[in-house]
């Protein structure tokens, strides 16, 4: 008798470490989602009132102030103001099929962006050219405006940028072959290229 209850304490102690026995069945330890699930940022940048993320997916995420469209969306409505507008929430910027995110950079109200072929796009307030389309309309802030429809600053024919920054109303493109490129306001020689115009 000594020796058979010797026996059922030793099976007692086994299940008893390989946890919760119900039914004489063991529940699963519980488990953490991979590490692939778990997004993390790799560069974070701040503009005037408004902040952007490259995730570790290339995914690229903006919240904030969005009255001229720089959060990329579509719309002009701002983002991480109320609750249940971040996380899974806040949707990645439509930059066009496919393309991923390299380096970004966050102006007073516009958003500039070097994707995975080289190009650069820009959105949001462009009152002085700081978005580098040629003119003054403002994007991001629409419908139909981001994605394939977003157009790629024309770097010159070849030229691909590695590098993004922006100021309040400019931005600078460093390119592949080491060269510099800006544009936008210029009132103050920001651009680097002599006269002060933008």
């Amino acid at each position: 008798m000594g020796g058979a209850i010797v026996g059922l304490l030793a099976v007692a102690l086994v299940l008893a470490s390989c946890g919760t026995v119900t039914n004489s069945v063991r529940s699963p330890a519980p488990t953490s989602p991979p590490a692939a699930a778990i997004l993390t940022a790799t560069k974070v940048v701040g503009g005037e009132a408004h902040t952007c993320a490259i995730l570790s997916s290339k995914a690229l995420k903006c919240w904030g102030a969005n009255g001229n469209g720089q959060l990329g969306q579509g719309d002009t409505k701002a983002r991480g103001d109320q609750p249940g507008e971040m996380g899974a929430a806040l949707p990645p910027i439509d930059l066009g099929k496919g393309r991923t995110v390299l380096d970004v950079a966050a102006g007073g109200a516009h958003t500039c962006a070097v994707l995975d072929n080289g190009a650069v796009k820009c959105w949001g307030l462009n009152r002085t050219g700081q978005l580098g389309l040629g003119d003054a309309t403002q994007r991001g802030s629409a419908a139909g405006q981001m994605g394939d429809n977003l157009p790629a600053v024309n770097l010159g024919a070849g030229m691909t940028a590695v590098a993004i920054t922006a100021g309040k109303q400019h931005t600078c493109a460093v390119l592949k072959s080491g060269a510099v490129k800006c544009w936008g306001y210029n009132a103050r020689g920001e651009l680097g290229v002599g006269p002060t115009t933008t």
